[in-house]
């Protein structure tokens, strides 16, 4: 490795221990459901809250935004309308859109101008509109909202305009550019096998969208009323945290496909087929890009779920045998009951919208919650009753904001420089990390030069120091990260 290459990946780790310590909160409160519910993630652990407008469209999908600097809730929307921050319509927002799709309403930044965003909203099901006659019917539109107007509260400064009219699917996701500062709006074509993506740059949004032509086709081939209501056009797209990974799946075949992504250029390459066992929903990938998580229903086109499933995928196998191969359920609902939106949370937990245990179209009074998604197999610990929403029923979303891959509970920790002091030592590729002070932390997390976390590791209690391994082919620079209650410390090393 050369010098320079040396110097960039040390750059490149320094800018990830700065981002480790600056706030990035932008998705810290949520709401979903029709009632007004939410999470607020401002004290790192969800705090249930239910004092969002009442809106029966937020029954599906929502989105939203918050200061990146203090957590406090810019906007949100559920596709039909805007609130702003005191929960209420913004100015210009009712309505906003048409209606209301799955969960794939997203929202992006206006880069170079901190106080504009774009809320981008896909057609229905490929071509299903409650308002045919409307200019924008048929149609991938988006909203601009304006932070500066109605006295810092927000408005909606235009909308309706008009990106696509070709069929295509509900699921929508936005992904940072390799720049730093541009991003990409990735969506997918109804009835061929067709990516887009729109660049999203200060200039605004990119008037004509690349395509490309790669991975499985989609569409509802079934004749009767699975075709006529194009229903694989409903279904999930995340991309992973540091952008390098996308993946889709189909709520009726459950057409589901994974490949890789370039931040770079908005290239889309090496597609994974995937087999899961029924009609897919909503699908997130870990905080480190490792496993690929999918929630499973009983392929049917009414709106109560049945025998749903959470499943998992180890994307670390490379090939699709081995990928298809790692296939672990994590639970299996028998009859009424399935798995809708998935979202990583900003304390890297994974949130599962639970919905129709009662044979309904409702959401559950619980979520489920995924609290290790980068570990494989039943080691992700699923816990099933993982968030009691006191007794209100979520929706089938939960919220598609970008995917910041931040861990809240490294944020804003007073260190203790008495304790901080790291040393290490190996044997073979065994790290030990060791500090002077027993209890000062509890978990290490060790992160590679491309910022994916390759180890992590729970500290014992009474103990002061941790063990970990790296692969074997192991070599660069490394940052080990631990944190505790009331201290975090860094420690960055070299592999030869």
């Amino acid at each position: 490795m050369t010098s320079h290459s040396r110097l960039t990946i040390v750059a490149g780790l320094l800018t990830l221990s700065l981002n480790i310590a600056t706030a990035q909160k932008q998705d810290y409160v949520w709401y979903f459901g029709p009632d007004g519910l939410g999470l607020d993630f401002n004290g790192c652990s969800p705090s249930v809250v239910s004092d969002g407008y009442p809106d029966n469209y937020a029954w599906e999908g929502t989105t939203s935004i918050c200061d990146g600097a203090t957590g406090g809730l810019l906007f949100y929307t559920s596709g039909y309308r805007v609130y702003n921050s005191l929960r209420q319509p913004m100015l210009n927002g009712d309505p906003v859109g048409l209606s209301n799709s799955l969960a794939q309403m997203v929202i992006a930044p206006w880069p170079g101008n901190p106080s504009k965003y774009f809320i981008f909203i896909p057609e229905v099901q490929a071509g299903v509109s409650w308002q045919p006659n409307h200019p924008a019917a048929f149609s991938l539109y988006y909203a601009v909202v304006d932070m500066s107007l109605d006295g810092g509260l927000g408005g909606v400064e235009s909308k309706f305009n008009v990106l696509l009219t070709s069929q295509h699917c509900e699921f929508l996701t936005v992904i940072p550019h390799a720049n730093g500062s541009d991003y990409w709006l990735v969506g997918h074509s109804f009835g061929n096998e067709q990516f887009f993506n729109y660049a999203i740059t200060s200039s605004g949004v990119a008037t004509i969208p690349q395509f490309q032509n790669i991975g499985p086709v989609v569409a509802t081939p079934q004749p009767g009323p699975p075709n006529s209501s194009n229903i694989d056009a409903v279904g999930g797209m995340r991309a992973s945290p540091d952008g390098t990974r996308l993946a889709f799946t189909t709520c009726y075949n459950g057409i589901t496909c994974v490949l890789e992504f370039d931040p770079s250029t908005g290239a889309f390459s090496s597609p994974i087929v995937l087999s899961i066992p029924g009609g897919g929903y909503g699908l997130s990938f870990s905080p480190n890009g490792s496993k690929l998580y999918i929630g499973v229903k009983n392929p049917q086109i009414g709106n109560s779920f049945e025998d749903g499933a959470l499943v998992q995928f180890d994307l670390d196998g490379g090939t699709q045998t081995a990928i298809q191969n790692s296939l672990t359920v994590l639970h299996q609902i028998a009859g009424d009951g399935g798995f809708a939106t998935l979202k990583l949370g900003p304390d890297r937990r994974l949130y599962v919208a639970r919905i129709s245990s009662n044979g309904t179209s409702q959401g559950d009074s619980f979520l489920g919650v995924v609290n290790e998604p980068d570990l494989a197999g039943t080691l992700s610990d699923y816990v099933h009753d993982g968030v009691w929403l006191n007794g209100s029923f979520a929706g089938w979303g939960l919220n598609n904001s970008l995917e910041y891959g931040h861990d809240c509970r490294e944020v804003g920790m007073p260190v203790l420089t008495e304790c901080n002091v790291l040393t290490m030592r190996s044997m073979g590729n065994r790290r030990t990390i060791a500090w002077p002070c027993a209890d000062s932390f509890e978990r290490l997390f060790v992160y590679g030069a491309n910022g994916k976390i390759i180890a992590t590791s729970d500290v014992r209690p009474g103990k002061s120091e941790v063990a970990f391994h790296l692969p074997s082919d192991a070599s660069g620079i490394y940052l080990a990260h631990l944190f505790g209650s009331a201290s975090s410390a860094t420690y960055k090393f070299w592999v030869e």
